[in-house]
């Protein structure tokens, strides 16, 4: 669809047409062009009808719910096996959890994208190698590297599926920044699907326990086919849809950001009165990294939202102030690990804290000078955006980096 945008971009008519032809395609592909160039008259006119256009909800062919009933199927049939096999779940959970849905969410993107079966090919191998390695890893569920391994082996899982919803193209990271919004999408979309399963849930066992039918038998034995419908049902709807959350994600983003600026400067001020001290207590370190991930998460959340001549100066300062806050609160982690490296040598979790906190201080430094070279030049506004997913495939390399050299590097201890 890309290059057929391209090729009658100045074609009015023709455009009109495409769009009609398949609505979902054509306004992702409008979403990347406009974020690549967005003084191009023609994206910008295209992108302000499909941001306030009033589309109703498509829910796909019975084809995609063909396919999701099986994905769906699949999925909760693998959670099943620890009960059916007496397979320790704190043992099997861990080890597999990062093939129960993401490679079947990556077939999803990949057959909806139509991409070539020879692109794919590598990124099964991949899976397969890596089911082998967690299956062949030694190790218990109280291993610190078992646990770093598990972990990242998903995080980095995760990452690959970005490759298949930006149709394969590495070399640009506009898709990438795409991705990221997506993942702020799933995660809205999945809160409201779950919240509602569970209000199904708690009226239909009310009604049935009135007339003296219990449930919970059957919620015990189907309801993790449920759980598991919630992101395949998730993505279906936000890749048919683009524009199914346009409102509530900006809200959220707006709305949440001045209350974490706020949250950070009392918290780091009650920290400095209480004299707490990440130096020597491990919990508030850990605190603290927790808070650092979840205003990284904010701050991506809201860039990938803020749209080129659409933020105010306000929205921007406040971006601003929050990547700043944010960067204190990385330094204050990053001197606290190597303080305790230093006194009391180096652990697994304490390299994997340090190398975390690097790649997040430099992030955060080029989103934050992106940042303000976005207040003196209109054009450097997209830069934020490119900034967000340049940075996608580095996370993705330290996550392999340690689900793979960290057991080796520590003896699997």
């Amino acid at each position: 669809m890309r290059d057929e945008v391209l090729k009658v971009l100045n074609e009015p008519e023709l455009l009109e047409a495409l769009y009609r032809s398949n609505k979902s395609a054509f306004k992702e592909v409008i979403e990347e062009l406009y974020l690549e160039t967005p003084n191009h008259l023609m994206l910008k006119t295209w992108h302000i009808r499909l941001k306030t256009e009033l589309d109703p909800v498509r829910w796909g062919s019975k084809v995609d719910w063909l396919l999701m009933g099986i994905m769906i199927l699949i999925s909760g049939t693998l959670t099943k096996l620890p009960n059916w096999f007496q397979l320790d779940p704190n043992d099997f959970f861990p080890r597999y959890i990062s093939f129960l849905y993401v490679p079947l969410l990556y077939t999803y993107f990949a057959w909806k994208k139509q991409i070539p079966l020879r692109r794919n090919l590598p990124v099964y191998v991949v899976w397969v190698l890596g089911w082998v390695y967690m299956t062949l890893l030694p190790g218990d569920p109280e291993s610190d590297t078992y646990f770093l391994a598990s972990v990242h082996f998903l995080l980095f899982m995760w990452t690959i599926l970005g490759y298949a919803f930006v149709n394969g193209e590495l070399k640009k990271t506009t898709p990438y920044s795409r991705f990221l919004f997506f993942n702020g999408e799933f995660l809205i979309l999945s809160v409201i699907l779950g919240l509602s399963g569970v209000l199904f849930l708690v009226i239909t066992t009310g009604l049935f326990s009135a007339i003296g039918i219990p449930t919970e038998p059957y919620i015990n034995r189907f309801g993790v086919y449920g759980l598991s419908a919630i992101p395949f049902i998730s993505t279906h709807l936000l890749h048919i849809n683009p524009t199914l959350l346009n409102k509530i994600s900006p809200i959220v983003a707006r709305l949440f950001s001045p209350a974490a600026l706020t949250m950070l400067i009392v918290y780091l001020v009650a920290s400095l009165i209480k004299s707490a001290n990440p130096y020597a207590d491990r919990e508030y370190l850990v605190i603290l990294n927790g808070l650092l991930v979840a205003v990284m998460a904010l701050i991506l959340f809201s860039v990938s939202d803020a749209q080129p001549h659409s933020s105010t100066k306000f929205q921007q300062w406040m971006l601003i102030l929050l990547a700043t806050a944010s960067l204190i609160i990385d330094v204050i982690a990053l001197s606290a690990i190597l303080f305790r490296i230093t006194e009391w040598g180096i652990t697994p979790n304490r390299f994997a804290v340090l190398g975390s906190n690097l790649l997040i201080f430099i992030h955060l430094c080029i989103v934050l000078m992106n940042m303000i070279g976005a207040l003196q030049k209109e054009k450097a506004k997209q830069g934020i955006s490119n900034s967000i997913g340049s940075f996608l495939p580095v996370y993705s390399a330290w996550f392999l980096g340690v689900a793979i050299l960290f057991p080796i590097l520590f003896s699997f201890k």
